[in-house]
Parts: structure tokens; sequence; C-alpha cells
């Protein structure tokens, strides 16, 4: 239901009744004895909760389709598969870098998938991809993760902007923000 964005929804693609489906959730939060969804005005809202035991059961889910690929490449002796997704523009110099260390390391096959920033999210959450290569900000509920890497970027405001009186702008602060990110392949010339 979380995926579908609503009961009716949720109802369609598995094939049953709209109540079907909501006496399925207050089934499910009765037997773990917590509270999914706020419900109001014929609608439900899904609580911190609810992305929470989503985040964990598709994450069970793929260690156990990963843990069934593990033991058919032992029995057959081949050798285990990594896949990292991550945006085109990280093809060039980041990944290559990433697949030699895990080479160096490990005796993996490393396959990319490449994608929007959204796709990343969606590869990794689909289990299509082990590692993911994103910016931030991450939703806390779905992803764990680590910076990998720092960027030095020069920002241009007008002086009217919110931003223009800081002069630390941080992460958090540009969640919402239309960024332009310019990559220029040579320093300016005077």
């Amino acid at each position: 239901m979380l995926r579908a964005g609503s009961t009716r929804r949720a109802a369609a693609a598995l094939g049953i009744s709209q109540p079907a489906v909501s006496q399925h959730v207050k089934q499910l939060e009765t037997t773990l004895g917590i509270t999914l969804f706020k419900r109001s005005a014929n609608r439900i809202v899904p609580l911190q909760e609810a992305w929470e035991l989503l985040r964990n059961v598709e994450l069970g889910l793929t260690s156990l389709d990963r843990l069934e690929a593990s033991i058919f490449a032992m029995k057959n002796e081949e050798k285990q598969r990594i896949a990292i997704a991550a945006p085109s523009v990280f093809g060039f110099v980041t990944l290559p870098k990433v697949v030699a260390i895990i080479h160096s390391k490990t005796a993996s096959n490393v396959r990319s998938i490449s994608g929007s920033y959204e796709q990343i999210g969606e590869h990794i959450l689909a289990g299509r991809a082990d590692l993911g290569i994103s910016r931030l900000p991450l939703d806390p509920r779905l992803f764990e993760w680590a910076p990998l890497g720092s960027a030095r970027n020069l920002c241009i405001f007008h002086p009217d902007h919110r931003f223009s009186k800081q002069t630390c702008i941080e992460v958090h602060d540009l969640a919402g923000e239309t960024i332009v990110d310019i990559d220029p392949s040579s320093p300016p010339t005077k």
C-alpha cells in the first residue's frame, strides 16, 4: 500500500477489494502491536513506523534473494556478483575506481547499472543493485547511507536570495532548491 499510494490502488494491484486491504492492514497492526497508519477522513497516512517496516521487509527479502544467489554461485563455483547503481556521470572516474578497489579486495564480478538519482534509489530498493552512488538528501526511512566523498562548488546567488547572507550552506539547506550544477572541463582563462 505504501508503494501504491492509496488503498484503492493497492487493492487494484493485488486484485482484492479496498475493504480487504484495510482489513489486512488492521490485522498486521494488531499482530505487530504497533500503529502503522494514521486514519483521517477516508484516508490513511503512513507513519514513520510503516516506512521503517517497509524498508526492513524489503531489505530482508533482498537479503534472501542474495543468499539464494550466493548459494547457487558456491555450488557452481562461480564468483560473487555485485551490482552498483550510479548516475552515468560517475562512470567516467568514480565508478571505475570503485570497481578496481572491489576487484583488488575480492574475487567478485561487478556489474554497473546507470540511471537518474531517483532511479538509483529504485534499483537499490528493488534489489537490482547492491550498492548505489547518489547524492543527498536521501530518505532515511528507506536508506542507510554513508558519505563517499564531497565536492567543492561555487554557488552564485542573487543578493535577495535566502542563501546570500549565509556563510556556510549545508546539505539539508539545499532540499527543494533548484540547482544548476556546472562541471567545468578546464580552469577558467583570464
